[in-house]
């Protein structure tokens, strides 16, 4: 049975998550709204006209799916490099060899410099692979955005 979605309440319901939406930085302390999207911007800016910086997206399953979308409209729209773990075979390949908690942490590892971006999206923000793929991010000297839903 197809359930049908009513558009009008999914938008307010998104409408209302962006305007509810909290800003915190790194030890969970709130952040002024106007505050952290100009900071966001000013470092999103830094990757753009920087010569080897780029931005890296990470995410599970509906997650990975909005990571590439992102990679393909920063790229395209935006003008600004970035990469994306969303190739099964390398997905599997770190699986396999690491274990799937540290898929991120590994490609981080591989790809990140200093001065990269790493946005991570997880709808609980509580993935393990996700965290430690934020953590090898700021071990690395990267910025990072985090994306997570729910509450």
């Amino acid at each position: 049975m197809q359930k049908i979605v009513d558009l009008s309440l999914y938008a307010m319901r998104v409408r209302l998550a962006v305007v509810h939406a909290r800003f915190t930085g790194i030890q969970g302390r709130s952040l002024d709204k106007n505050i952290a999207l100009k900071e966001i911007e000013r470092r999103f800016r830094g990757v753009k006209t920087s010569i080897c910086n780029k931005v890296l997206f990470i995410g599970n399953g509906g997650s990975n799916a909005v990571c590439t979308h992102m990679r393909e409209d920063y790229l395209k729209c935006g003008g600004i490099r970035t990469s994306c773990l969303n190739d099964g075979s390398l997905i599997t390949c770190l699986s396999n060899d690491f274990s799937f908690q540290r898929v991120f942490e590994k490609f981080i590892e591989g790809e990140a410099i200093s001065g990269d971006i790493l946005v991570a999206i997880s709808s609980s923000g509580k993935s393990e692979n996700v965290l430690r793929g934020v953590e090898a991010a700021r071990a690395r000297g990267c910025g990072v955005v985090t994306l997570s839903g729910f509450k």
